[in-house]
Parts: C-alpha cells; sequence; structure tokens
C-alpha cells in the first residue's frame, strides 16, 4: 500500500505514534534545554572573563595610584641594627622586650629557581619597635637565639605582619618554634570598615600600606636577593627595615581606627593553628609606650 492511498486518520496516527518515540526519556534533557544549558554556560564564561578583564584594569589603576604615593621611609630616629652574633642578639631583644609588647615581624629566606628544590631555610628576622629595627641573621649564628624563641612563643608580645601565620609556619618547620602572639593584618584591616578598603581589592602589605599610610613600597628585584649572605647590601637592609616598620606602623594606624570594643583575633601556636581570641582595649591615654590590655579568653595547652 502507498502512502498517498492511507486514509487521514491513519497518518495522525502514525505522527502520533512517531513523535511519542522521540520524547526524551524520564531525567532526559530535551533538546530546547541542552540549548539553554549551552547559552547558560557561555554566558557564565563571558561574566568571568568580563570579571577577570575588570581585575586586571583595577588592579593596573591601583598599582599606578601606589606609585604616585611618596616613597615609603622610616623617621629618621629609628635605628636600624643588623645583628650577626648570638649573644647580641639576645642582649637586644631583652632590652626591647622590656617595654614594648607590640612589634612588626618579617622573614626573609634566600629564593629557590629550580622546580622541585626544597625551600631554603629562614636566614633574617626583622623585628620594628616603636625606635628600633632589628634585623637578625639567622645564617651567620651558630643556632637559635633563645630570646628570640622567647619572643615567638610570648602570648603577650603581639607581632603583627601581612601573612603573619605563613611566617609562623615557615619557623615551625625550620626551628619548630610555636608562634604566638600573631596579629594578621589583613583581618585588622577588614575590621576597620573603613572606605579606603574600596580604593583596591588588594590586601598585600605595599597595598595596606599605601591605602592606610599613603606611602609607596617600591617593591623590585632585592626580594629574590640573596638573603643568606653574611654582608647584605644597603639596598637589602632598607628592604628589610621597610617590612618590619610597615608591619609595626600599619598595626598602630589600623588600632587606632578599630572599633576598641570587638575582639581582635590573635594566633597562638601556628602550629598547628589554634586560633585564640584577646581583647585589646585601648586606654584613653594610650600612647605607643603603653601597652595595650591583654585578656587571654582561651587557654592553649
Amino acid at each position: 500500500m502507498s502512502t498517498s492511498t492511507l486514509s487521514s486518520s491513519t497518518k495522525k496516527t502514525i505522527s502520533a505514534s512517531s513523535s511519542a518515540n522521540t520524547k526524551p526519556y524520564p531525567g532526559q534533557a530535551t533538546s530546547t534545554q541542552l540549548d539553554q544549558k549551552a547559552l547558560e554556560k557561555e554566558r557564565l564564561k563571558l561574566e568571568r572573563q568580563k570579571a577577570a578583564e575588570e581585575k586586571r584594569a583595577s588592579n593596573l589603576r591601583f598599582n599606578a595610584y601606589l606609585d604616585s604615593l611618596p616613597t615609603l621611609i622610616y623617621p629618621n630616629f629609628y635605628q636600624v641594627d643588623c645583628i650577626g652574633n648570638m649573644d647580641e642578639a639576645n642582649k637586644r631583644l631583652r632590652q626591647m622586650t622590656k617595654t614594648e609588647k607590640i612589634f612588626g615581624v618579617d622573614l626573609e629566606w634566600p629564593p629557590t629557581f629550580i622546580k622541585g628544590q626544597s625551600e631554603k631555610k629562614t636566614s633574617l628576622v626583622q623585628i620594628c619597635s616603636a625606635n628600633n629595627i632589628l634585623l637578625l641573621q639567622l645564617g651567620r649564628m651558630q643556632g637559635f637565639p633563645s630570646e628570640l624563641k622567647r619572643f615567638f612563643e610570648d602570648k603577650q608580645v603581639l607581632k603583627s605582619g601581612v601573612n603573619i601565620g605563613a611566617d609562623g609556619l615557615k619557623l615551625y618547620r625550620d626551628f619548630g618554634i610555636k608562634t604566638n602572639g600573631l596579629v594578621e593584618l589583613k583581618d585588622v584591616a577588614e575590621s576597620v570598615k573603613s572606605p579606603k578598603l574600596k580604593i583596591s581589592h588588594l590586601r598585600s602589605l605595599r597595598a595596606l600600606t599605601g591605602i592606610f599610610l599613603d606611602q609607596n613600597m617600591a617593591k623590585g628585584k632585592v626580594r629574590l636577593s640573596n638573603w643568606s649572605r653574611p654582608d647584605l647590601s644597603d639596598t637589602q637592609i632598607k628592604y628589610a627595615a621597610l617590612d618590619a616598620y610597615a608591619s609595626y606602623k600599619l598595626y598602630v594606624v589600623l588600632n587606632e581606627l578599630r572599633d576598641q570594643s570587638k575582639p581582635i583575633a590573635v594566633d597562638n601556636k601556628s602550629f598547628p593553628t589554634s586560633t585564640t581570641t584577646v581583647i585589646l582595649r585601648k586606654k584613653k591615654s594610650f600612647t605607643l609606650a603603653e601597652n595595650p590590655i591583654v585578656t587571654d579568653t582561651k587557654n592553649d595547652s
């Protein structure tokens, strides 16, 4: 029988049967749904690309802004000492911690340029107080200074920095030191809720220095230099001292700006990590020479 001789009702039946056979199984997407998913996927991809481009453009504008700021310098009254003798390091640390409990801290170590090569040990510890900056050359010492160990383990001595927890872990890996009293400046900055933070999403030490200190930390090739050399160059000394100074000064400025009724998180025993919340309340007569009240709300074993 030819198709032309089929009755109209028979044609409708065959057409309906054919349509029924092409229906998707339960859970199977239709071609329309697949098209919609493909379009949605493409839309999200374009949105991500646009966001990435906007982020890059924002970073370029912010870096140009930082470059336009005055160069960061520490005050003339600061004394910077590069120390490679363990006895001298212990003596200076005892003197510093007798009168002060807030310090800016940073670490340096030689870079590795070979893929898969183990990270080298910390060779320089920078510590900044209200008047002094110590550059302790661990690579020149026969061991880890006892006063430096006490300094890092003391919960009542606050050590501020950007990514300071990573520095704590570095000290544990290199020397088995369990650090306490670490204050992450990025977290303190976020707690301030300052309109200045809208300038950029970046929270590096350089970025925070530009945002809150209105100064530029010029970062050059010196950061990738050999920090284990016995005689550090003038450029290395200046770079290392400024890193510690910026960490200290930022804490002082941010502590003045933040809500004093709210706690600030201080990291104790950075390995294994354990965050202890302490209350730092600012006295009305608070000055740089005075210590904040520190209340430990958790007992670490």
